[in-house]
């Protein structure tokens, strides 16, 4: 896990965290490489109604020597949420040559370690689970109670739960 602390003028935070009184703010994003970035923007928006709000890129040789890349990345990254100054996704494209990346996706899940998914609370599971093909069911889940739950696979090899909590 990877953690970055950033500071600013105050007025740069205004839009980007709820939390500003404090040392830190809230966590604010998930982020996780994909190669194919269209397909995962695309997974997002049909499935779970998030949208592109905000992107940027990075082009620059102390990146690659930071990573330890001996190729030239060309790093592309789209934040996919609801508003910035709520928790959201990072999708994040490195901009490598075709082959020139080896995917770790077989190997992600316990015990290994990496994005393995994540939990979003929905307002209608059985929405999320007809726009992915797949079916909600009910279930207790720790933290929310009596819930409709959708699971599904994002292109990107994660696992995304989707939580309608019914109490």
């Amino acid at each position: 896990m990877v953690c970055a602390l950033i500071s600013g003028d105050a007025a740069l935070f205004e839009d980007l965290a709820t939390v500003r009184d404090r040392l830190v703010s809230e966590p604010q994003s998930i982020s996780g490489p994909v190669q194919h970035a269209a397909a995962t923007l695309a997974f997002f928006e049909r499935v779970f109604g998030l949208k592109v709000i905000h992107r940027y890129g990075l082009e620059d040789a102390s990146f690659d020597a930071m990573v330890g890349s001996a190729t030239r990345m060309r790093l592309r990254a789209w934040n996919v949420g609801l508003r910035k100054c709520e928790p959201y996704f990072g999708v994040i494209d490195y901009g490598l040559p075709p082959g020139s990346q080896q995917s770790l996706r077989a190997r992600s899940r316990p015990p290994h370690r990496g994005l393995l998914g994540a939990t979003l609370r929905v307002r209608d599971a059985g929405e999320v689970a007809r726009a992915a093909g797949v079916a909600a069911v009910r279930t207790v889940v720790p933290g929310f109670g009596e819930a409709r739950v959708a699971t599904v696979q994002g292109p990107n090899g994660a696992w995304y739960q989707a939580v309608e909590s019914l109490r």
